[in-house]
């Protein structure tokens, strides 16, 4: 999945994580669980644009952890950070083994991508559809305003 899906299910996790331990630990788990859902990712049609298509990802979950954080104003920022990063620890550790080439983290590469998307898409325009509604959702669910619930007295 791009770095904003990752994004926004790690703050869904902050949200509801008891301590940062446990949010960074959760955001990293269900890292893997969503990558395993055929899905597209940046740059998958051009690779040439890999880096460009990167870039943009990153820039819009710089925007929506932003965006986040200056209109729902959490109680508990802190966990939320911690499953931010914890979601996305797993695509930087992709980065530095095959991009920077830090051998230490071939068994994590290999283990990543044996769990990304283990099923061949046949049809990418399907999945990418499916992945942008479900972060639209998503989107929604973290913006939407707590309502007052008013209990009634029989």
């Amino acid at each position: 999945m791009t770095l904003t899906a990752h994004t926004a299910v790690g703050i869904f996790i902050g949200k509801y994580a008891s301590n940062p331990f446990l949010a960074f630990l959760f955001g990293f788990l269900s890292h893997f669980l969503f990558d395993a859902i055929p899905h597209i990712d940046a740059g998958i049609f051009i690779e040439k644009y890999l880096y460009y298509a990167a870039s943009v990802d990153i820039f819009l979950s710089a925007i929506f952890i932003f965006c986040f954080f200056r209109f729902t104003r959490p109680t508990h920022p802190l966990k939320i950070y911690w499953a931010i990063l914890g979601s996305a620890m797993p695509d930087i550790f992709t980065f530095f083994y095959s991009e920077l080439h830090f051998k230490f983290l071939k068994c994590f590469y290999d283990f990543h991508m044996i769990v990304h998307c283990p099923v061949k898409i046949n049809n990418p325009v399907f999945w990418g559809a499916m992945q942008i509604i479900f972060l639209v959702c998503l989107i929604f669910i973290l913006f939407k305003k707590k309502t007052s619930q008013k209990l009634v007295k029989l």
